[in-house]
């Protein structure tokens, strides 16, 4: 009799897992639990009559299936007989999953193609202000060559250039680059140049 019952309370606890997790049927679980714990009590009085010990070492088992059917009841009571909520979640997380997924995927496309704008927007200032520069300096070295021919060169094929009392002096400056253009022209005066050539040929004169 108590080889039976232990066979038979085996049984059930083998089919309650899948009446609960695979059926979700709570009702039919709920009943087939409560006749389990009745099969393990007689199991275990009937162990305890034919050895002390065998029965004593079934009560941890008695215990843990008193709170399980504690738990199973409060389970059915709360959720009612046969609920078919376990499939339904794991569908909408995944779709969650999956559309929160496309929109951080969207929201990453857009960062790098605002980056990639303001990179290329920085590029293009960049290279505006290279052209610019050199567009300052070539202008800059037209101006000074300008001012050389018109102070220098030009007085020197005329003739102008003697007759001045005091010397030009040309400066041009580039403050964005640091760079210093500075050309002094040495005027002589003409009465300068009369007395030296005198003197040349006084000394001429004197050596014949």
């Amino acid at each position: 009799m108590a080889m039976c019952l232990y066979v038979a309370q085996l049984v059930l606890n083998w089919i309650w897992p899948i009446i609960f997790f695979h059926y979700h049927n709570l009702k039919l679980a709920s009943f087939e639990i409560v006749f389990s714990w009745v099969i393990v009590v007689l199991c275990g009085i009937e162990f305890y009559l034919f050895h002390a010990s065998a029965g004593v070492l079934m009560m941890p088992y008695a215990v843990w299936l008193t709170f399980a059917v504690f738990l199973n009841v409060s389970l059915w009571r709360l959720n009612g007989d046969n609920p078919r909520f376990a499939s339904k979640p794991k569908s909408v997380i995944r779709r969650r999953d999956s559309s929160d997924i496309e929109e951080e995927n969207e929201k990453q496309d857009k960062e790098v193609e605002k980056v990639e704008k303001v990179e290329k927007k920085t590029e293009k200032a960049a290279k505006a202000e290279k052209t610019e520069q050199k567009c300052n300096i070539i202008g800059k070295q037209k101006k000074l060559w300008e001012v050389v021919k018109m102070k220098l060169l030009y007085p020197l094929m005329t003739g102008q250039m003697v007759g001045q009392k005091n010397a030009d002096v040309v400066k041009v400056e580039e403050k964005g680059d640091a760079v210093v253009d500075v050309v002094d022209v040495v005027v002589v005066e003409k009465k300068d140049a009369e007395k030296a050539q005198e003197s040349k040929l006084e000394k001429e004169n004197q050596i014949v």
